[in-house]
């Protein structure tokens, strides 16, 4: 028999090292720090996208700052144009329309208060506003096409101004180029990828792109061009750095998230990326579009929440332990995939569940920074990032979460590979622990396979109806009755349902399932995929606190592996245990 999690521990773990660790091998919008030793879902809206505003880009920063004298401080998104939203994160935003304003006309550029200023990096400029002002002042000269992040340290403003070096200015915004309180690295051949203060020096993250390893410096912030130490990381660089108890935590540009321990940076968790599958060439470049952005890495709540790309080599769609969105690391479960992006609208009708592929991935905010609490919606984090709407078009958006879900959402979790006792186990069924339900329409539905199927991906299918759509792809024809379908982008992403029928009329075949997609209208494009899953009896009854599920007869194998799907309106419902009934094959030697 097998418990999840383990009775002794009550903790859900998942270290994405191969198929058999931890009791976690894949989740999707999951939260399990709300009440520790339990699995509850989570939701995510989008608060403010191009629909609203075509000249919103992804944000690639965000801040909360009063651009007038004596009012309240509202939220400020900075993406291709700056915008001053309102003292809620549900607010509308508008754009700056003062004059000078920046414009960040790349993902590289950033935004920071400091001195009770606002300061705001463009491609060739550092700018300020203060207080009341009527203009945006230009206060030194940056140089195009390389990252640009900010830091605050002491009674200074550092900023990179070019690849490979760091200027500064003081409180009476006097800029120091060269001498003390600069640092130039351009003896390294790379470029710095991020700068992070922390209580008593600044950390700098430097990227090769020479196939050579990385490099993290630590600075005093002062001395000319003279680090304290520097430590060489296994990856050709890091994307960004969020520091926790003064301690650094930085993820490297191949996905391990690496924790400074006083002597060098070692890996603490790492995403689930598939071994050996290397990620886009393109994050060892100046790009600020990494597996996260600089800004993308965010200590909250005693976790650290990284917005981040699924982009690799491969197929990213078809990584099924690799959604991208908001992962969570916290020291007991490892890192988790804890809310995606959404189309829904807040106040809007539900068009999905959160999509699993990102286009590009923006900066990550707390959202608690603010004067009130809505008197009906919270949210605790807001980000930007750009994902693929129905109409198969990217679509730049800011995302919240909802502390309190006013829409139906939807998560999963896969185990790990369980294995036999003997070469093969009878597995007899499957006993599930949960709080009994509360409010409407709310379900568990378990699947499990034996063997480890290769997932088929369709992109930009059509579809005919909530329920059915229509395709010529020959691969279609491999697709079975009973075959699990998840749709990853556009209306109904982050939903999963069953294949019910799979028709073929020269030259289209036509697949209906059992479940209808939220969001879906006819002529609506999604991108989808297909895996061999096989569906036992939903959990519906609200009246009890576990369920027992037959696996059907004659399963017997080497291995098993359970899908965990809960779907359900109200947010304190909650997974509580799993335990798998096996046996020895009578006949095993």
């Amino acid at each position: 028999m097998f418990t999840i999690p383990a009775k002794d521990t009550k903790r859900f773990s998942q270290p994405n090292y191969g198929d058999t660790q931890g009791n976690l091998w894949a989740s999707f919008n999951l939260n399990l720090t709300k009440n520790t030793g339990r699995i509850r879902t989570t939701r995510c809206e989008n608060t403010y996208n191009e629909n609203n505003d075509t000249d919103l880009g992804v944000n690639c920063a965000f801040a909360f700052y009063d651009p007038t004298t004596g009012g309240d401080p509202v939220f400020v998104a900075y993406n291709e144009n700056l915008f001053f939203g309102g003292t809620e994160p549900t607010d509308t935003f508008t754009i700056d329309a003062l004059t000078d304003t920046p414009a960040a006309t790349s993902s590289r550029e950033d935004l920071k208060v400091f001195n009770d200023r606002l300061y705001a990096t463009e491609s060739t400029a550092l700018k300020r506003l203060d207080h009341g002002d009527a203009a945006w002042t230009t206060v030194d000269t940056l140089t195009t096409g390389s990252i640009h992040q900010m830091c605050a340290y002491g009674d200074r403003l550092y900023y990179i101004s070019d690849k490979n070096f760091i200027n500064s200015i003081d409180t009476a915004e006097t800029p120091a180029n060269t001498g003390s309180f600069t640092m130039d690295l351009s003896y390294f051949g790379g470029h710095i990828s991020w700068i992070k203060e922390g209580s008593n020096r600044i950390w700098i993250g430097y990227t090769k792109n020479d196939g050579t390893r990385g490099l993290i410096f630590e600075w005093d912030g002062q001395s000319e061009n003279l680090w304290s130490k520097n430590y060489l990381i296994e990856a050709q660089g890091s994307a960004g750095c969020t520091i926790w108890n003064d301690v650094p935590y930085v993820l490297d540009i191949e996905g391990r998230l690496l924790g400074f321990n006083g002597a060098n940076f070692e890996e603490v968790a790492r995403l689930p990326i598939l071994q050996y599958d290397v990620l886009n060439s393109g994050y060892a470049t100046t790009s600020a579009n990494k597996i996260i952005h600089f800004n993308g890495i965010r200590y909250m709540n005693d976790a650290i929440y990284m917005l981040v790309s699924n982009k690799t080599t491969g197929d990213s769609r078809a990584q099924e332990s690799f959604p991208a969105g908001l992962y969570v690391y916290t020291k007991e479960n490892g890192l988790t995939h804890a809310y995606s992006p959404s189309l829904t609208e807040i106040g809007g009708d539900i068009k999905d569940f959160g999509v699993e592929y990102l286009n590009s991935t923006g900066a990550i905010f707390d959202a608690t920074a603010r004067v009130s609490n809505a008197s009906n919606f919270d949210a605790s984090i807001m980000f930007g990032a750009n994902i693929d709407d129905e109409t198969d078009a990217g679509i730049n958006a800011i995302f919240i979460d909802e502390i309190i879900p006013t829409q139906a959402q939807s998560g999963y979790l896969v185990t790990p590979w369980l294995e036999s006792n003997q070469v093969t186990d009878v597995w007899n069924k499957i006993i599930l622990k949960y709080r009994k339900f509360l409010g409407d329409n709310a379900k568990i539905v378990v699947k499990y396979r034996t063997v480890k199927d290769i997932p088929v991906v369709f992109q930009n299918i059509v579809w005919d109806s909530a329920t059915a759509f229509t395709g010529t792809s020959a691969g279609l024809a491999n697709i079975a009755v009973g075959d699990e379908i998840e749709v990853l982008t556009g209306h109904g992403a982050g939903k999963v349902a069953h294949v019910l029928t799979n028709t073929f009329a020269t030259p289209n075949y036509t697949l209906t399932f059992d479940d209808s997609f939220p969001g879906v209208a006819t002529g609506d494009i999604s991108d989808i995929r297909f895996q061999t899953w096989k569906k036992l009896p939903p959990i519906t009854a609200t009246y009890e606190q576990s369920a027992e599920l037959t696996v059907p007869q004659y399963n017997k194998d080497t291995q098993i592996q359970f899908k965990v799907v809960m779907e359900w309106e109200n947010a304190d419902n909650e997974l509580r245990e799993m335990l798998v009934i096996n046996n020895a094959e009578q006949h095993a030697k």
